[in-house]
This record gives C-alpha cells, sequence and structure tokens, in this order.
C-alpha cells in the first residue's frame, strides 16, 4: 500500500509503464489477430453472396440458429486452448452439459457471436475490443445489470446474447437514474 501511494502522490509510473510494455505488446497483437481473422471472415461471406454460392444475406439467418450449428463444434475446438492433456475428456464433458460450465459456455457463445456479428453485420464496423467485450459479458452469467455506454460490438452481443435472458444493459446515465429512484 506504501508503494501505490507513493505512486499516487508523485504520479510517475514510467517504471510500471515499462515493465507491462510486453503486456501491452501481447495485447495489442491479440486484438490485431481477432480483426483480422473477422476481416477475412466476412471477406468470405460477401464473396459467397457475390458470386453466388450462397443465397440471401447473411444477417437473415439469425443469431439463434447459427448458434445451434456452431456452438458445440467452436467449444470443441476452443477446449484445446484450455487443456491440451485433457481435451477429448473435458470436451466431452462439455459437450454434454454445457449447463455444468456456465462461463466456458458464455464464452463460447461470445466467441460465436464475434464470427456470426463478421459475417452478417456487414455494414457495421468491427471492433478491436470485440473478444474483451464478450469476455466482459461472460461474466452476466451470475449478474443481471451490466453499464455500458458501449454502442459498437458490445451492445449487439448483449442484445442477442443476454438481453433474450432477462439481462438488462443499462448506459451510465439511466443506471444513475435507477439508483437515484431506488435509494
Amino acid at each position: 500500500m506504501g508503494k501505490l501511494r507513493e505512486k499516487v502522490k508523485s504520479g510517475d509510473v514510467s517504471k510500471e509503464w515499462a515493465e507491462s510494455a510486453a503486456m501491452r505488446e501481447d495485447t495489442n497483437t491479440k486484438k490485431n489477430n481477432q480483426q483480422r481473422i473477422s476481416r477475412e471472415v466476412r471477406e468470405e461471406v460477401a464473396q459467397a453472396i457475390r458470386y453466388r454460392r450462397v443465397r440471401g444475406a447473411a444477417r437473415d439467418l439469425p443469431f439463434r440458429q447459427y448458434r445451434k450449428t456452431e456452438f458445440i463444434h467452436t467449444g470443441r475446438l476452443l477446449m484445446k486452448q484450455a487443456d491440451a492433456r485433457c481435451t477429448g475428456s473435458l470436451a466431452d464433458q462439455w459437450a454434454q452439459c454445457p449447463g455444468r460450465f456456465p462461463f466456458y459456455s458464455a464464452f463460447v457463445e461470445g466467441f460465436v457471436y464475434q464470427g456470426y456479428y463478421a459475417a452478417a453485420e456487414q455494414s457495421k464496423p468491427l471492433d478491436r475490443n470485440a473478444q474483451a467485450d464478450y469476455e466482459q459479458l461472460a461474466y452476466l452469467t451470475w449478474a443481471d445489470v451490466v453499464v455500458s455506454d458501449d454502442q459498437r460490438f458490445f451492445r449487439h452481443a448483449f442484445e442477442a446474447i443476454w438481453k433474450p435472458r432477462g439481462k438488462r444493459l443499462e448506459t451510465s446515465d439511466t443506471f444513475i437514474a435507477l439508483i437515484e429512484r431506488l435509494a
């Protein structure tokens, strides 16, 4: 606590900033990779529609329908990232009852939504923070309300995944008004 108070008083965090450079670079690389993958998905869908390999618009496929085809398959693939040693048994346990693994399931659903968003929402900009957004939304598994002023991916992911489950998204202004009403 003493070191923290000293840093607050001096305002000099240059040492900590320098020490965090590798971590910040890693985070930036991951965001760039996620955005690149989303761009590739978006381009594949656009080409498939352009060359008539697919009919209709990707946005005509509701997320809940897309989720049905991709959720378990994607969760099994992502399990390799969770624990390479017992991937098969963990994936089997999860696939049999995703409800027993609520946070992992929420993460997978967010990941699936990111792919859906890239494919179906061709006119909306891709968000470099999409992974951080759906990771934050995974915590709604045990929460009822989230507060965010984000009008991009975060809001769309919330509307598709959590709003149908009765969760609430408040802006900072509406949340303050709610607290004032309750007080």
